[in-house]
């Protein structure tokens, strides 16, 4: 996806990420999305392809939405923009300082309706609330303009190998999917 030249930034030096990253990963998608994920931050993989979710949790993620048939309908997105190292949670420090791109990027989207918050630690930074994903997933909430979902992130899934939890997060993209108005 290309983004106006005051969206992205890749010579970005506002927090420390920027001294162990390979290169900045914005994200991935279509820009008439109706639907966006936000996760953490890139992994090994993102950081060395520039592509977000291509790791493991992205490839659980991108079958996902190929059954959901959303494959080509989304835009993929994470708090930060550079890896953490050790694929640490971001710092509140490291958000504050990109939150300007990911909220540049949702501005510059203008059919996005719903953002699936994919885990604990983005839900935090978006809303402020320390809420367990297990006892709110599929939570909705109002933010700007768009209506927030909350949910597992992939990489639990992945590591858990738990087939409920598996069939709770579809049915929570489905419910995403339906609320931001996508057929077929």
């Amino acid at each position: 996806m290309k983004y106006p030249k005051d969206v992205v930034n890749y010579q970005c030096r506002d927090c420390i990420l920027w001294k162990t990253r390979t290169q900045v990963v914005w994200g991935d998608g279509f820009p008439t999305a109706q639907l966006g994920f936000i996760g953490e931050g890139p992994g090994r993989e993102e950081d060395e392809t520039g592509i977000a979710f291509v790791g493991k949790a992205g490839r659980l993620l991108r079958k996902i939405l190929g059954l959901l048939r959303l494959k080509r309908k989304v835009i993929i997105l994470n708090l930060v923009k550079c890896r953490p190292p050790q694929n640490r949670p971001p710092l509140p420090s490291e958000f504050e300082a990109c939150s300007k791109y990911l909220y540049r990027q949702i501005d510059a989207l203008p059919n996005l309706r719903v953002i699936v918050v994919l885990g604990r630690v983005p839900w935090k930074f978006l809303t402020g609330k320390e809420e367990p994903v297990i006892q709110n997933r599929g939570k909705t909430e109002k933010w700007h303009n768009q209506l927030l979902l909350y949910t597992y992130h992939p990489s639990f899934l992945a590591r858990s190998h738990d087939k409920d939890r598996l069939k709770e997060f579809i049915k929570d993209l489905k419910k995403a999917k339906a609320i931001a108005g996508i057929r077929k």
